[in-house]
Formats: C-alpha cells, sequence, structure tokens
C-alpha cells in the first residue's frame, strides 16, 4: 500500500504581524504547534528495532494531525524519509522558538 508520502508539505509557524501606535509593523512568530516531546517520540518509534502497534498508531496520528496526511499500511522507505525530514524540519522550528523565547528574557 505504501504511506501515501508524496506530500512534502510541512506546518510552518507564520509569524504574527503586530502594529504599533506609531505604524511600525512588528512580526512575532507563534510557537510550533507540537511540543518536543511529541517530535522525541515519534523519532524513537522510527529508529526502534522492535515497534509496538501503539507507537505505531501514534506516529501516524501525529503526522496527520501536523502534516495533514494519513500514512496507510506499510511505511516504506520513502515514507520513512519524508517522516524524518518532517521531523528534522519540525525539531528546528522547536530550537529557533527556544532561540527567540531566550532572547526575549
Amino acid at each position: 500500500m505504501g504511506c501515501n508520502c508524496k506530500n512534502k508539505t510541512y506546518v510552518e509557524s507564520k509569524p504574527k504581524v503586530i502594529e504599533k501606535e506609531n505604524g511600525e509593523l512588528t512580526f512575532m512568530m507563534q510557537p510550533p504547534p507540537y511540543t518536543r516531546e511529541e517530535v522525541q517520540r515519534v523519532k524513537n518509534y522510527m529508529i526502534a528495532y522492535n515497534k509496538t502497534e501503539t507507537e505505531k498508531q501514534f506516529m501516524i496520528e501525529f503526522n496527520e494531525k501536523y502534516f495533514g496526511e494519513l500514512i496507510v499500511g506499510y511505511c516504506d522507505q520513502t515514507c520513512i524519509k519524508t517522516v524524518n525530514k518532517r521531523l528534522d524540519r519540525a525539531t528546528e522550528l522547536l530550537n529557533q522558538w527556544e532561540e527567540i523565547k531566550q532572547k526575549e528574557l
């Protein structure tokens, strides 16, 4: 069957535009919709030698919820590469968000 992984879209955190009283525009990044724990859980599943059905279901739900794509059946090599790229991008966005929050402190 395959994973239906041809859709390579990513959930990006879009900046929110805030207009100040003096007419100046400021951009404020929104936090990523997922947590680092969720991303790490899926990463752990992807590299696990013994994969459980519970973790497989979590990976499928994570992929559908945040990337809008339902993995149906077996996750083949294309699917694995796509999911791993998404996880790398998700980690990158989480790191960027943490950097922004650190600068605000």
